[in-house]
């Protein structure tokens, strides 16, 4: 495959007729690059905030002794935890 994409670059990107400087070779390099770079970015922001949504949820686990429980606090418990959103 890089052999193809080499073979892109070569014929069709850096044209004889852009000797020496190779402008339009560059120009479409340089664009390439920087959307990379922007994307990257833009996947780095997302994941952070990502991050922050998971630590902020909250996760009610019941104790191990819960046997005791009242309905009530059983009840409690369920409401707190299916009110918690799924991050996905």
């Amino acid at each position: 495959m890089g052999a193809n994409i080499a073979g892109i670059y070569g014929a069709q990107i850096f044209r004889s007729d852009d000797k020496p400087l190779y402008l339009r070779g560059f120009a479409i390099g340089l664009g390439i690059i920087s959307t990379a770079i922007t994307l990257a970015i833009i996947r780095f922001i997302d994941d952070i905030i990502k991050r922050r949504r998971a630590k902020n949820t909250i996760e009610i686990e019941p104790e191990s002794g819960s046997e005791g429980n009242t309905a009530d606090e059983k009840k409690a418990v369920a409401a707190a935890t299916a009110a918690a959103p799924a991050i996905a």
